[in-house]
């Protein structure tokens, strides 16, 4: 059965139990789903956090990528999570084919071509049995729910949906309203 809620992906990976425990997330924000993702996947072997860290103003981009080496500190003396900072594509490059447990996409742009194209680029990266999954299936961000949609039909996937999040408050002690559901595919065992 697919998870019903997103802050719970990491005990649904463990039920999983997909051999290798690698996981990646492509756009992190302030690692407050990647640590949420780490507390309940206790099988992760590894999880890599994709973010460009790109913003315009060069201070806050350094500060969030700091906060972000802080939060996930935890993980990474335990040599589970590490952060490549760079192009989504970049990054890419750097994973093997088919090794993947886990994927989430939620980088910031949300328009159709760069969904369509993070879908491209991550999902020969996806182990059979394994999830594709992201943020913001919703209207305010339709370019994300066409690409998705787009996607899963023409690979013949079932698209699976979370309920909207709940209202909570980030890492950052910022109160996020009822918010965007997230889109799940599997990539057939075999």
């Amino acid at each position: 059965a697919p998870v019903l809620n997103r802050d719970k992906f990491g005990e649904w990976m463990d039920m999983l139990a997909l051999p290798g425990g690698i996981g990646v997330e492509v756009g992190v924000g302030h690692a407050d789903f990647a640590v949420q993702v780490l507390q309940g996947w206790t099988r992760c072997e590894r999880y890599v956090l994709v973010d460009p860290f790109d913003e315009h103003d060069v201070a806050q981009a350094a500060a969030r990528h700091a906060f972000v080496l802080r939060l996930i500190q935890p993980y990474a003396d335990k040599e589970i999570a590490r952060l490549f900072k760079g192009p989504h594509a970049t990054a890419a490059s750097h994973i093997k084919p088919a090794s993947v447990a886990f994927l989430y996409l939620d980088a910031a742009r949300h328009d159709y071509e760069s969904v369509a194209r993070d879908l491209r680029l991550f999902w020969p990266k996806i182990m059979p049995g394994g999830v594709l999954a992201g943020h913001d299936y919703t209207v305010a961000h339709s370019g994300t729910a066409i690409a998705v949609n787009e996607f899963a039909r023409a690979q013949g996937l079932t698209l699976m949906l979370t309920k909207v999040q709940a209202p909570r408050a980030d890492v950052l002690g910022h109160r996020i309203p009822p918010c965007c559901p997230t889109w799940m595919v599997r990539k057939p065992a075999g």
